[in-house]
């Protein structure tokens, strides 16, 4: 949050991305960082039931400061690898 590119926040720069947030978790519970991975996890979902709760999209990728997926322009409003967030959810638990 310190760069001060971050504030641009557009669509490859600052958004939160289900792929991402995926590697990390499953990089975090292969090295035994289990309380940080479901934390991650928990997170995740919440933004994605956000989404889906409030206009019935699953977002491509998520505003880091906001957390809302029409926040870009670019950014599609029913994309697939949104549903990572909701995967890793699931196998946290």
């Amino acid at each position: 949050r310190n760069d001060p590119a971050f504030t641009e926040q557009h669509y490859w720069r600052g958004r939160i991305w289900g792929p991402l947030n995926a590697i990390v978790y499953f990089a975090l519970k292969d090295a035994g960082c289990v309380k940080e991975a479901k934390l991650l996890a928990e997170k995740s979902e919440k933004l994605l039931l956000r989404g889906w709760e409030t206009a019935h999209r699953v977002y491509e990728n998520y505003g880091a400061t906001d957390g809302r997926g029409d926040s870009a322009r670019q950014s599609d409003a029913f994309y697939h690898w949104g549903a990572l967030l909701g995967y890793i959810a699931v196998d946290a638990r």
